[in-house]
């Protein structure tokens, strides 16, 4: 996730709902679609950015948004590759506790992260360690 390529010209709601009519399909009504992303934007944290360009969000919630774009269809397992790269310590804690609570949805999370803080490490239910020489 080091780039995060969203439409620029679309605000956070608008590129949501967009995602949420691709991405659910024509089965799903589109006041139900409203809903998904309303819950969406709620647990993210985004509701003060929702008529913001995507290209005017700050870094960490450029992040939230991208991880929310995914979330629209409720996918089992999200893969996320090094989602606090750019971030401060507090915004590395906000995202890790952001995952943590995505995952007691019932969702498996898995994320590439390098030298996260050691505070972190009790978030985290399971950690794989790789080591290259």
């Amino acid at each position: 996730m080091g780039d995060n390529l969203v439409q620029p010209y679309l605000t956070v709601k608008e590129a949501m709902t967009y995602a949420a009519g691709f991405k659910l399909g024509t089965y799903i009504k589109y006041h139900d679609k409203v809903s998904v992303v309303e819950e969406i934007i709620d647990l993210l944290g985004l509701e003060k950015c929702v008529d913001t360009y995507s290209e005017h969000l700050s870094g960490g919630e450029r992040k939230r948004f991208t991880i929310a774009l995914e979330l629209i269809n409720n996918p089992p397992i999200i893969f996320l590759d090094e989602p606090t790269t750019g971030m401060d310590n507090s915004s590395v804690k906000q995202c890790i506790n952001l995952l943590k609570k995505i995952s007691k949805l019932k969702r498996t999370v898995v994320c590439t992260i390098h030298q996260p803080p050691a505070s972190l490490f009790q978030v985290f239910d399971q950690v794989d360690l790789m080591y290259y020489c």
